[in-house]
């Protein structure tokens, strides 16, 4: 048996539970940290998604998330909501005209991004 295996933890109760409370602090701070790299990660691949569901209908949709930041396209969890996505950029396209490759009239109405991508993949 080794001589240190017997140590008396000679800090007072005050102590051990400060030191504790250090732990959880930077427990914390790492998982916080790791939280907003995954947030920043999916708020990038949304942009993308963005951008490529817009491509048929604006000539540079990157336009649109200048103009509508990526947080005003998404519900709390970070989903995309397509239906909004469609409906800001029918209002963009009312507005801005120029903006668009093709008639707005002819834009297909109410597909989600997963069947428009599917459809053309």
């Amino acid at each position: 048996m080794s001589r240190h295996a017997h140590r008396c933890d000679t800090r007072t109760p005050e102590q051990r539970f400060s030191d504790e409370a250090k732990r959880w602090r930077l427990s914390l701070r790492d998982e916080e940290s790791r939280h907003a790299e995954t947030r920043a990660a999916l708020a990038e691949a949304n942009r993308t998604l963005v951008i490529y569901y817009l491509r048929e209908w604006l000539q540079d949709p990157r336009d649109f998330l200048h103009l509508v930041p990526i947080e005003q396209l998404v519900d709390p969890a970070g989903r995309i909501l397509w239906g909004r996505v469609d409906v800001l950029v029918d209002e963009l396209l009312d507005e801005r005209p120029h903006y668009a490759v093709m008639d707005v009239a002819s834009r297909p109405r109410g597909s989600s991004a997963l069947q428009w991508m599917k459809a053309r993949s």
